[in-house]
């Protein structure tokens, strides 16, 4: 783990994981949702987030981390989380990726 370089880890899909937000990541988030990476940010912030939003990240950090999943895969390691948890990790990811301070690195879920 760099966080540095924006890393941090989850155990997701019953492995750990790197996650990685990069500059191609905030822009896939950002078509992906039709949305700038900032009216992202603020949802987040205003706890108004839904599945769209979280698997976007999440599916874009892991890409930047080298642990790419397929988007089924993906849909079931949010659910295998828990939905609020799989928030959670998806908001400080984002976080990090946009260069705030996200705690220590560590995520939710981690063993």
């Amino acid at each position: 783990m760099n966080r540095h370089r924006g890393d941090m880890t989850a155990c997701l899909g019953g492995r750990e994981r790197t996650l990685r937000l990069t500059f191609e990541g905030l822009a896939e988030i950002e078509s992906r949702l039709d949305a700038g990476i900032v009216a992202v940010a603020e949802r987040f912030s205003r706890r108004s987030v839904g599945t769209a939003e979280v698997s976007a990240i999440l599916d874009a950090a892991l890409k930047g981390g080298g642990e790419a999943m397929g988007e089924a895969a993906l849909q079931s390691a949010i659910m295998e989380l828990g939905f609020v948890e799989a928030a959670r990790l998806a908001g400080r990811v984002l976080a990090l990726g946009l260069g705030a301070e996200a705690g220590d690195g560590e995520a939710p879920g981690k063993p």
